[in-house]
């Protein structure tokens, strides 16, 4: 399957980060990624930052430099944006 980047994170998406949402239940945010068609759930987290690092270390893993490359600069807008902390892995 070929890699797809998302263009953009939705207008719904309350924690400005790719791959991370509140879980309700849990009263934390979580962290998952589609792999292959797959979601892969990375864990919960007190912190949106902290689930995007799980986000980015399995992204980076998975699709390498370049396509991580890609996705952080659309991040990197998303972030400036809304006034978010963005750590990126290398």
């Amino acid at each position: 399957f070929p890699v797809t980047i998302p263009a953009y994170i939705f207008r719904n998406n309350r924690s400005g980060y790719l791959g991370v949402s509140w879980h309700k239940a849990a009263k934390k945010w979580r962290a998952d990624i589609m792999i292959n068609r797959e979601r892969i759930w990375l864990g919960l987290f007190d912190l949106p930052e902290k689930a995007f690092d799980a986000y980015q270390k399995a992204y980076l893993k998975a699709h390498g430099p370049e396509t991580h490359a890609k996705m952080m600069e659309r991040q990197r807008k998303r972030c400036e944006e809304l006034g978010l902390k963005l750590k990126e892995y290398k």
